[in-house]
């Protein structure tokens, strides 16, 4: 276990949570409020999400390189 836990806000836009989780090299952040666990997002959640919007979208079917670059840039957003 480590001492200096990470942690996000309720509020904490995806991109920023999605920042945080690659940076740090972790795969789950506790989300917290008013210093109490609330819940916890994982990197499978925000892939979960995206296949999703994915799916609802029906996109052209693109190349891996194409679709990666457009992940990176609406997370970046």
């Amino acid at each position: 276990m480590t001492r200096r836990v990470i942690s996000v806000t309720p509020d904490t836009p995806i991109s920023e949570v999605a920042t945080v989780l690659e940076k740090n090299g972790i795969k789950r952040v506790p989300i917290v409020e008013n210093g109490k666990l609330v819940g916890i997002l994982s990197r499978a959640n925000l892939v979960q999400a995206l296949a999703a919007l994915y799916k609802r979208a029906a996109p052209p079917i693109v190349g891996d390189t194409e679709l990666r670059a457009k992940v990176v840039a609406q997370l970046e957003a």
